[in-house]
């Protein structure tokens, strides 16, 4: 199945096998942006407008969840590689914003905060030691930054290697290794 945000306000699901519509939500209060599959597949996240972020069956199209405190649109999400947790990153009035949410029961788990500017981008990562992950994001300045979800601490950053910096980072990726694509 392929997955997108529409401007009708609204997600789109495709079975991409059978070439058509697997189901839509429609009439949807906001725009949805960004989107995310949790990795088994079983869930779909989008971004909204109004600084939402919806999860849903994707089997189904039934809404499981609203994780509501962002203050402005979303504008990226990433899955944790267990598929327990949702990183979502969206503009503040002043700041960026970036939170991870345990989506089952739909708590904030961390706020990364502090960003200066528009967070565009945020995928995880491995972190420091073995067993343990970062969220890394990628900004409006073109910097990208590597977040200690544990601690709810920024542990590092570097220019995006795509970029020159002036500008916003690209969507940071990881291979297959665990190194950050460039």
């Amino acid at each position: 199945m392929a997955g997108s945000g529409t401007s009708r306000r609204g997600v789109l699901v495709w079975d991409v096998k059978a070439h058509r519509p697997r189901w839509t939500e429609q009439a949807f209060p906001t725009k949805i942006r960004p989107v995310a599959w949790r990795p088994d597949g079983a869930q779909l996240a989008g971004g909204g407008d109004d600084g939402i972020v919806y999860v849903w069956d994707a089997a189904t199209s039934v809404l499981l969840q609203q994780l509501t405190g962002h203050r402005s649109m979303i504008t990226s999400l990433a899955w944790s590689p267990d598929g327990t947790r949702l990183a979502a990153s969206g503009s503040g009035k002043e700041e960026g914003e970036l939170f991870v949410w345990e989506v089952q029961s739909g708590a904030r788990v961390s706020t990364l905060g502090g960003y200066p500017g528009l967070v565009y981008a945020v995928t995880w990562g491995p972190g420091s030691s073995p067993g343990t992950e970062v969220v890394i994001s990628g900004g409006g300045d073109g910097m990208l930054r590597w977040w200690d979800i544990q601690r709810g601490e920024w542990c590092a950053s570097a220019p995006c290697p795509l970029g020159d910096g002036a500008g916003p980072a690209a969507q940071p990726r990881w291979n297959k290794a665990g190194e950050l694509w460039r």
